[in-house]
């Protein structure tokens, strides 16, 4: 009877301790769940990438958007602005729609010609593209178009 009597207590004493480790482990496995949750919503991904209209672009989960391209454009620069001359100003759309007018960084590409690329009328659909150079006449420019705003 005595060893029956020890071997119960001892079931009930390891059926307990097991008890308690199964509620403690469920408790610590909740609070990893809650970290893993919070470490979630802060990181950020991709939710779409692709191309459109000659731009390459990049959507991320936080609202940012990353938009770059090569333009080409031969223009007649003609228009004499202070020792300069430049091409009347076209129209260029954007891949998608912004929430508000992003940057844009316009960076010379390779050409043989004398020039230099600005944008202004900076919407959140497109822009304005202005070619200016130091001599008058045709110009093969190119560009290097980064664009970064908020898609959302």
């Amino acid at each position: 009877i005595g060893r029956v009597f020890l071997l119960c207590a001892f079931i009930y004493v390891t059926l307990s301790t097991s008890q308690r480790r199964d509620s403690e482990l469920s408790s610590k496995l909740a609070k990893s769940n809650d970290s893993i949750a919070a470490i979630n919503n802060k990181l950020i991904s991709i939710v779409e990438r692709g191309e459109k209209n000659g731009y390459n672009y990049i959507k991320y989960s936080n609202g940012d958007a990353v938009v770059w391209r090569k333009y080409t454009w031969n223009t007649d620069v003609s228009v004499s602005w202070y020792g300069l001359y430049f091409a009347s100003s076209k129209a260029v759309d954007f891949p998608f729609t912004f929430k508000e007018a992003p940057l844009i960084i316009v960076s010379p590409g390779t050409t043989n010609e004398l020039y230099w690329m600005g944008v202004n009328e900076v919407s959140t659909t497109g822009y304005k593209l202005t070619a200016y150079s130091v001599k008058k006449g045709m110009c093969y420019s190119q560009g290097n178009m980064l664009i970064i705003g908020k898609w959302k």
